[in-house]
């Protein structure tokens, strides 16, 4: 008689296990898995320009006008208004400094540069101011004078407005190291006509 009980007991224990194994999810199987998500692509960030005036010196910058040669220069005291304009604005833009060298002035058209070879000498600091009346965006750079093909800025700028500079309002431009040359160059990057830019140290 036990063994009987014993033997149903078993009997019914073991299609209860076969029952529950058959309902139950079955293991997941190597490679049934949801593939994952691919990785993000990585963003570089974006480059930043240093403006000044309005902050839509940035949009002209990026969509400043193409490289269109060389302004025809001019003789500096025949700049007019323009000259008139850059000495106003010079004594904030440029403040406590003083002129060095000559000024410089052309007549632009969109896309069109000026520059200058100017002498860098240790522990001054350098601002370029520019003015011209119908000149709405400007391209500053200051590159440092090494043989073709490198080019080396030292520093890069862009502005909105009739007036600008290049490391003004007390951010000047500071050289540490031995004398050296470098090129000023003004591009205006939208307007143009008369405009006349001048170095200035301390």
């Amino acid at each position: 008689m036990n063994n009987l009980i014993c033997n149903s007991a078993l009997v019914v224990a073991t299609a209860m296990l076969a029952s529950a194994c058959a309902t139950s999810t079955p293991a997941p199987q190597p490679g049934s898995y949801p593939p994952a998500p691919p990785a993000a692509a990585y963003a570089p960030p974006p480059t930043t320009v240093r403006t000044t005036g309005s902050p839509n010196a940035l949009v002209a910058t990026l969509n400043a006008a193409p490289s269109n040669g060389t302004a025809p220069p001019m003789d500096p005291l025949l700049a007019g208004a323009a000259g008139s304009i850059l000495d106003k604005v010079a004594g904030n833009l440029a403040a406590g400094m003083s002129r060095e060298g000559s000024p410089m002035a052309a007549t632009f058209q969109p896309g069109q540069t000026m520059e200058q070879v100017i002498q860098l000498q240790t522990g001054r600091c350098y601002t370029v101011v520019a003015a011209g009346p119908g000149v709405q965006a400007w391209d500053f750079s200051l590159v440092f004078v090494t043989p073709p093909p490198v080019t080396v800025v030292l520093a890069h700028e862009a502005a909105t407005g009739t007036t600008a500079s290049l490391a003004g309002n007390g951010n000047c431009f500071q050289w540490n190291f031995l004398p050296a040359q470098a090129r000023v160059v003004v591009k205006v990057t939208q307007g143009g006509g008369v405009a006349v830019a001048q170095l200035y140290g301390k």
